[in-house]
């Protein structure tokens, strides 16, 4: 038997995507950059992509709907400060402090709030990079799909992030 070698890979790819049942089964149908197309089942495809709201831009809802497929551990250490550990949807773990001058002003809740924008804030600039050679165009109008584990609810976190920056 010929021995091969299996070199591992890692993809980043943009590709544009609509639901379309195959034989009866729900899947998407899918244009890649130069113009292939394929058709993934839908629980194959909902696992290695996130929808984008603009295909030259990651809004505050896409990293909050990445975010929402994540966990969030947090606890408070001594008597100002939040800890707050994030496990992303693909493994990776992020960590953010948040302290208070004055015990008397600790509010785990606000240093929760604080923590998430900020680990919101550094992954949307490790994400970023999928766009940047697309920043500069504008010839595809519909939504795009980074890879990422996909979200069913886009809920606390977009809430905590949208109420953080109100105040």
């Amino acid at each position: 038997m010929e021995k091969t070698t299996f070199q591992t890979y890692v993809g980043v790819k943009r590709i544009q995507a609509e639901p379309q049942e195959k034989d009866g089964k729900p899947g998407y149908h899918v244009v890649y950059e130069d113009g292939y197309e394929s058709w993934s089942p839908k629980d194959v495809f909902e696992r290695a992509y996130l929808a984008i709201a603009r295909p030259d831009k990651l809004t505050d809802a896409d990293i909050a709907n990445f975010m929402s497929c994540g966990e969030m551990l947090s606890e408070n250490r001594g008597e100002k400060t939040t800890l707050v550990e994030f496990i992303m949807p693909t493994g990776w773990i992020d960590y953010e402090v948040s302290s208070c001058v004055s015990p008397i002003n600790y509010d785990q809740e606000l240093g929760e709030k604080i923590c998430i924008d900020h680990i919101a804030n550094r992954l949307s600039s490790h994400l970023g990079f999928v766009l940047s050679p697309y920043a500069y165009t504008d010839s595809r109008t519909d939504a795009a799909y980074i890879s990422a584990a996909s979200p069913d609810v886009v809920l606390a976190l977009i809430e905590k992030i949208e109420n953080y920056r109100e105040t």
